[in-house]
């Protein structure tokens, strides 16, 4: 392993030539003196002499050189820095012998103009004393003078983080895996207990982690389902308090399932607390944990598709793509670098399902690994890329040609069901996404097309030419479910263009310009351009008030339909339904206050204020607690938000979100004892659709509901009355 440090101890007799060499090296001098300029040889290569040698004047810098031990890429990075100034760069390395590597730079990023040179010279003087490991870099070449650094060793790895992982009292959790226990595997792959720490040591990380912990579950029933708004104030509450950690950190929380039911198997939440954090939740009886019928060892395929989904979800959160999207570059946005789709890749990044042959033959070939090009990107990439959480990721790049394979037999639409496209000022905006099936065939595509974001890229463009690549606040992954799309027919999708991790990417006034491109089975399909408006304020008090609300805390409180955690918030949203009650705004903001109280509200508790030491959060003394719902207040401020002037409430909502949040308020109604309201809610739900000329599905959809509902009020009446018969006769007697 990169992980095993006793490699460098010294064996009897020594075995220098074992001794690795990869790792991080730094310097940190400031050369005072420097030589005068000099000419490279004739050969084209550097100067022989020390006499002829530059040395660089950089006040710190810092050097990965990844040439042997666990996949080695036969790469060197580094950072050279002077002041503010700062230049990344990568070259790809050949061994000349005697401990000598060379290569040519061919990525650099930043301030160029420190590093002119075009190749390097890598001379590596090996000991089992580390503080005599040095690695002497000579640049050169392009008819520049020839400079050279001397670095010291440093690490075996190329980047410290930090993982925890917690696990609630009614679920279980997977960062080991036995990889000789299932029969379904590579006769290479060689038996070990593998765990999560191990296989991210292997990618070039000095992991620490304080162990796995369970914590309690008070006032909940046993089958305690997570809503996103809970999951997501689960990860604020325990990033707050490790507030002071370094930034390269990450928290894993494994729960039973989420109220989406058991096809949801994992949810990554990006960019928690101010250091970019990630956190990543893991639903550990959702189909994940469903063996096929028939598996030789159905206990340790679920183990070992629990470990699969771990890791493959924290990959994700250190901005690995999946291995098929790998060459997506749309409008300036994609790759670090380019790279090519492999959608046969047995890689943690892929989809054991999605090769030929079904996950059956992944495993049968899988080596519990990355892929070259991943681990290129992990230990070489600039490190705002692989940063956990860093959007940078997605904004590096200048607008480039669209250089990916256009399908025709779906059509993506982008709408709005209201006049000229127009928005209040401060009114969240969301786009309908329509996916059509154009062809003359059924056309198989997944179940979660519009649920999970993974496969969306959405770009904002704004009138001055300035283009944003919308990004959500949290990615889901979903069991691999296929439908059935006919001829003619038609998915919808809403999606909340108007705030996610960049914040709000339509705060200002003004006209901008929507699209987005979908990739269904290996093919992208490109959508309309869909421009909307966005009024100005209508008042300096409303302009005023914007300040507090266009804020990270309020953009996720209105993603997540709302928060218990994020008080401040909160307290902005009371000031704008106090304030702005006329406004379309106040409707969102009341209904982000609300929806917590509709459920039995699960909220993550940690005793301690703020802690220097990482640590879990039942370490800490957490504990989960759950709140009873508050029907009165729910009825209340529904009844403004839903029922006021519903033809107003389901233009701002538009007709997906309306109908899900009416949907919603009558399943509340039910569940809390009063059947004949909820269906009154839902017929009314109906008449306002069919108003708006919805599709006759979704008429039949919302029909179906009250149906459900009015029957269980017949029979609630049903039961009244023969109780009530009942004690008439009972008082006879």
């Amino acid at each position: 392993d990169l992980s095993d440090e006793t490699s460098f101890l010294p064996s009897f007799p020594p075995t220098w030539w074992i001794i690795r060499a990869s790792g991080l090296y730094s310097r940190s001098k400031l050369t005072h003196k420097i030589p005068a300029p000099v000419q490279p040889a004739s050969n084209g290569h550097e100067a022989s002499s020390p006499e002829e040698i530059g040395i660089l004047p950089f006040f710190s810098d810092e050097l990965r050189l990844d040439i042997d031990g666990r996949y080695p890429q036969n790469t060197v990075s580094g950072v050279l820095k002077l002041g503010f100034a700062r230049c990344h760069w990568i070259a790809k390395l050949r061994y000349y012998g005697k401990n000598t590597w060379r290569g040519y730079i061919w990525y650099k990023r930043g301030s160029t103009h420190l590093l002119p040179q075009t190749h390097v010279k890598i001379l590596v003087s090996k000991s089992f004393f580390t503080s005599q490991r040095k690695a002497y870099v000579t640049f050169y070449g392009s008819g520049l003078p020839t400079q050279v650094a001397q670095y010291q060793w440093k690490s075996a790895y190329f980047h410290e983080v930090n993982f925890e992982h917690d696990y609630a009292a009614n679920a279980s959790l997977q960062t080991t895996y036995d990889t000789g226990s299932h029969p379904n595997r590579p006769a290479s792959l060689p038996v070990e207990q593998l765990t999560v720490k191990k296989v991210y040591q292997r990618a070039g990380f000095n992991v620490a982690e304080s162990g796995t912990s369970k914590v309690p579950l008070t006032g909940a029933g046993p089958n305690a389902k997570w809503s996103d708004m809970e999951m997501h104030d689960a990860m604020q509450t325990y990033w707050s308090r490790f507030s002071n950690n370094a930034q390269w950190a990450m928290w894993v929380f494994f729960a039973s399932l989420h109220e989406q039911g058991t096809s949801l198997g994992g949810v990554m939440f990006d960019t928690i607390g101010a250091n970019e954090r990630q956190g990543t939740a893991i639903f550990c009886d959702s189909f994940i944990n469903n063996a096929p019928i028939g598996d030789p060892s159905p206990a340790a395929w679920r183990q070992r598709m629990k470990f699969w989904t771990t890791v493959h979800e924290m990959g994700h959160a250190f901005n690995l793509a999946h291995s098929w999207q790998k060459e997506l570059v749309w409008n300036g946005y994609g790759p670090w670098i380019p790279l090519q789709d492999d959608n046969e890749a047995r890689s943690f990044m892929n989809y054991p399902f999605n090769v030929q042959g079904g996950q059956q033959k992944f495993f049968e070939d899988f080596e519990f690994r990355f892929i070259d090009s991943e681990y290129l990107f992990l230990r070489h990439a600039p490190y705002e890329f692989v940063q956990p959480g860093n959007k940078a990721f997605f904004d590096h790049h200048g607008l480039e040609d669209l250089g990916i394979e256009v399908g025709n037999t779906l059509q993506l639409e982008l709408r709005v069901h209201r006049d000229a496209n127009h928005f209040e000022f401060m009114e969240p905006v969301r786009v309908e996404a329509k996916l059509k099936n154009t062809s003359s065939q059924p056309m198989l595509i997944p179940k979660h097309t519009f649920d999970s974001f993974h496969d969306l890229t959405v770009v904002i463009k704004k009138k001055d030419g300035t283009i944003k690549r919308w990004a959500p606040f949290a990615r889901k992954l979903f069991e691999p479910t296929m439908q059935v799309l006919q001829p003619g027919q038609a998915i919808y999708g809403s999606v909340p263009v108007g705030n996610g991790l960049n914040g709000w990417d339509m705060s200002e006034p003004g006209y901008y310009e929507i699209k987005a491109m979908l990739e269904v089975s290996g093919l992208h399909y490109i959508s309309n351009t869909l421009q909307i408006r966005i009024a100005p304020p209508v008042s300096h008090e409303q302009e005023y008030w914007a300040q507090d609300y266009f804020s990270a805390e309020v953009a996720r409180i209105m993603y997540f339909d709302g928060s218990k955690y994020l008080q401040k918030g909160n307290d902005t949203l009371r000031e704008v339904v106090d304030r702005f009650e006329k406004q379309s705004v106040a409707r969102h903001a009341r209904l982000a206050l609300t929806k917590p109280l509709m459920k039995a509200y699960k909220e993550l508790r940690i005793p301690i204020e703020v802690s220097e030491v990482p640590m879990s959060a039942a370490e800490a003394g957490g504990w989960i607690e759950e709140t009873k719902p508050d029907p009165e207040t729910v009825r209340t401020e529904m009844a403004k938000v839903l029922l006021r002037d519903q033809k107003e409430s389901v233009v701002t909502f538009g007709h997906l979100d309306y109908e899900k949040q009416m949907m919603d308020y009558g399943t509340f109604l039910y569940e809390n004892g009063d059947p004949k309201d909820a269906t009154d809610i839902v017929r009314s739900l109906h008449d306002t659709m069919a108003d708006r000329n919805v599709i006759k599905s979704a008429l039949a959809r919302i029909d179906q509901k009250a149906d459900t509902f009015e029957k269980a009020a017949a029979n609630a009446k049903s039961s009244r009355s023969s109780r009530r018969k009942s004690s008439k006769k009972t008082s006879k007697v």
